[in-house]
């Protein structure tokens, strides 16, 4: 699968990985993966 990110996500994306706290675009999409499956999991 491949995927177009809008300016804005990619972003933020670049804003994480600057951060230093993850090391891949694709560690801060799963990140972000995990974070929705817990919110649904709340409703």
């Amino acid at each position: 699968m491949q995927i177009v990110l809008p300016p804005e996500a990619e972003a933020l994306v670049q804003h994480q990985l600057t951060s230093g706290k993850y090391n891949s675009a694709i560690d801060v999409i799963l990140a972000a993966i995990k974070l929705l499956e817990q919110q649904q999991d709340i409703y």
